[in-house]
């Protein structure tokens, strides 16, 4: 689980991402941006609690199947965006933003994969041990593994870069270098670097830092 501080930092980081992911779901400006913010609100829900290993939020299948759900949806955007807008602030609109969505939404789907397998326990008898519950804790048989290290470094250090540039993005927002300077498009690149934030912590702190 990594150290209580950063499971706590997690949990903080998508409590207000899925809450400003509710909201601009509610008021959306299209119906795929409706749908494209609402694709963070059970991420974030499934990200508030994933660090503490008693919390139990979704059945790993149902988090496959949602994750890769929306995965395939930022996908329809990237190849049918022209008949499917978004919003007119550009949060949902750029191709490579369209395709970096996809990518955390992929990179979901890994994380519960990683923890879906049952990690074997020594017990104090000897000669036995047991195995803990699917999805029980950060750890597990995939997760674990040199190459499922690999992946969540990759991916962890992927998001610490998106976050970097995020940070550039809303320093190029709040001078103008970006064009119209609006409270959505501020709050939306917030929302985005928290995210990029939770998810690099995620991952290079908790999926890796635990082995």
């Amino acid at each position: 689980m990594g150290t209580p501080a950063t499971a706590l930092l997690v949990s903080i980081l998508f409590a207000i991402t899925g809450s400003y992911y509710l909201v601009r779901t509610l008021i959306g400006f299209s119906w795929p941006d409706r749908i494209s913010n609402l694709a963070h609100v059970p991420m974030s829900i499934v990200m508030v609690a994933m660090p503490w290993p008693w919390v139990s939020v979704f059945p790993t299948i149902l988090q496959i199947t949602v994750f890769t759900l929306a995965a395939l949806w930022y996908a329809f955007l990237v190849l049918f965006r022209s008949t499917a807008p978004s919003d007119p602030y550009g949060h949902h609109t750029s191709t490579s933003v369209l395709r970096y969505h996809g990518a955390m939404m992929a990179a979901m789907v890994w994380m519960a994969v990683a923890m879906s397998a049952s990690a074997p326990v020594e017990t104090d008898e000897p000669g036995m041990s047991m195995s803990m519950p699917a999805g029980s804790g950060w750890t597990s048989m995939t997760g674990s593994a040199p190459w499922g290290i690999a992946i969540s470094t990759g991916l962890g250090a992927l998001f610490a870069i998106a976050a970097a540039w995020l940070i550039v993005r809303l320093i190029l927002l709040a001078v103008g270098r970006l064009g119209e300077v609006s409270a959505v498009r501020v709050l939306d690149a917030t929302a985005s670097l928290l995210m990029a934030s939770g998810m690099s912590i995620a991952l290079l702190a908790l999926m890796t830092g635990s082995q």
